[in-house]
């Protein structure tokens, strides 16, 4: 293992010389790996995974008949002590292997009842030697994740409802009338695939909302009669954080999970614990949902691969632990690359939501809901006039906390402004980011020219106006919810069944970075 350890260092030695020589003299093309491995020299196989490593990394890229090209020419790369850290855990190689095709299969890489690719496509895919890529289908294999055919492995299709039970009961934040409130893109969009999902699998969707503000459960009628001794007519139970901010949301967890029926949480704050553990007896799953560090992670790669080196995270809500997990997120990429500098925070961590910057405007709302009310209304109105005035209550909120989300982005926006060196804006999420496109048009910049401009959430506005954006891949999230309530017995992707799981989504290239 140690020899192995020295020549693979000695490959990448030979690399960093080689992209270091190429830069210098004006270069971006490699010789062949053949020609690499004899300069140093080790063997052929060594030589190809450290180019391998280098292409994963993003420094390089090796295709066919075109040669190895260097992408990242100004890279500051620290690949020794990374290689290093691989090379000691060489003996969990296969581990890695096994959870990275388990998580291509969660997020739909391999979609249900795929031929998985060649053996010779997925050494190629994973960088990773015969040997290790057989152990690991064969696992997959025995775990049933994949099913053997003849020379190939195919994805299982969902395993079938053998029982009489057809209800799936989703608990999700509704307002005062017992509907499911939808206050966010991606909410939506959750709630359309779950719709669709349950339509395949001829699982019929029972909704309870939940009055965050009051703590009230709206049952509907069909569900009154469930307790936990008479729960038969039950398949599964999902409950949805995204807008259960204030209310201790285990009381639901251990209400609901007194049925004894599989359960999903959907987490998308970070901020849930479990009043016991999940996984075993217990048939509980948790998914984090936009809150983990990855997709701060995955954008700071794409811009280190655009060629940024500096740039600025701006978020008005950043007491939320999703916005502080995508700066560090950031930060990490740039810091893997050798920038540990590169990324300048302008941020208020007092707030959590924008529903939080809205409450200081409380008197300007009242002032503004007691003119639509009270105001000088013409005899001649119409009752269409009238309708339309009651509703204009509501919208009042929503143009308030707009414009109040954007009064508190100012300074910071300026104050990103301030540095010249600052070539790449990365915002807390799409409405930021939104706001950000306005700012710089009105200051006359250029975007992307000048600053590009990036989000998360992949919101049906930053469709409309070209924004380069995360998507969180919510669909894989809905269906792999719904296998483990259809089966809790199937293990998901995960090194511990109790660890929560996440799946892994992309950066949506637009116009804007």
């Amino acid at each position: 293992m140690l020899k192995r350890e020295r020549a693979f260092s000695r490959a990448l030695s030979y690399l960093h010389e080689m992209i270091t020589k190429a830069v210098k003299d004006g270069e971006r093309i490699l010789p062949d790996t053949a020609s690499l491995a004899a300069g140093v020299p080790v063997a052929y196989a060594t030589m190809w995974k450290a180019v391998n490593r280098l292409v994963r990394d993003g420094v390089l890229e090796a295709r066919p008949r075109r040669g190895i090209t260097i992408l990242n020419r100004s890279i500051k790369s620290n690949i020794h002590n990374q290689s290093t850290v691989v090379l000691r855990h060489a003996s969990l190689k296969w581990k890695r292997l096994q959870i990275s095709i388990e998580q291509d299969i969660l997020s739909g890489v391999y979609g249900e009842g795929v031929l998985l690719p060649s053996r010779k496509e997925l050494e190629n895919r994973y960088g990773v030697c015969r040997q290790t890529l057989n152990k690991v289908l064969s696992h997959l294999s025995t775990k049933k994740t994949l099913l053997a055919s003849r020379s190939h492995y195919l994805v299982p299709g969902r395993m079938q409802i053998r029982n009489r039970a057809k209800l799936l009961v989703l608990v999700a934040s509704g307002d005062a009338n017992g509907n499911i409130e939808v206050t966010k893109t991606r909410t939506a969009d959750s709630l359309r695939c779950l719709d669709h999902e349950c339509s395949r699998a001829e699982i019929q969707l029972v909704a309870v909302a939940f009055d965050d503000s009051t703590g009230i459960l709206h049952i509907p009628d069909r569900l009154r009669h469930v307790t936990p001794g008479n729960a038969s007519g039950i398949l599964g139970v999902m409950i949805w954080q995204s807008g259960i901010d204030h209310y201790p949301w285990t009381d639901l967890v251990i209400r609901f999970g007194s049925w004894g029926k599989p359960m999903a949480l959907l987490d998308e704050n970070g901020s849930w614990r479990l009043p016991f553990p999940a996984g075993g007896r217990n048939r509980i799953r948790h998914f984090a949902l936009a809150y983990p560090e990855t997709a701060g992670l995955t954008m700071g790669r794409y811009l280190l691969r655009k060629g940024h080196r500096r740039i600025a995270y701006v978020s008005p809500v950043h007491g939320s632990a999703w916005s502080v997990n995508r700066l560090k997120g950031l930060r990490r990429a740039f810091g893997e690359a050798g920038f540990t500098e590169a990324v300048s925070a302008f941020t208020h961590d007092e707030f959590l939501l924008p529903a939080d910057i809205l409450e200081q405007q409380q008197n300007l709302r009242a002032s503004i809901q007691m003119l639509l009310s009270t105001g000088k209304k013409p005899a001649s109105w119409s009752a269409t006039a009238r309708r339309a005035l009651l509703k204009l209550h509501s919208k009042a909120a929503v143009v308030l906390e707009g414009e109040a989300y954007r009064e508190r982005m100012v300074p910071l926006m300026e104050h990103a402004l301030e540095h010249d060196d600052i070539t790449a804006w990365v915002a807390a999420d799409d409405e930021t980011a939104l706001k950000c496109l306005d700012f710089l048009e009105e200051s006359r910049l250029k975007v992307p020219e000048k600053i590009a401009v990036a989000g998360f959430d992949d919101s049906i506005e930053s469709c409309t106006r070209k924004l380069t954006t995360y998507d969180f891949n919510t669909p894989a999230y809905i269906r792999a919810m719904i296998d483990h309530i259809i089966a809790p017995q199937r293990s998901l992707p995960s090194v511990n069944r109790r660890a929560e799981i996440e799946i892994g989504g992309s950066v949506i290239v637009r116009e804007t970075a």
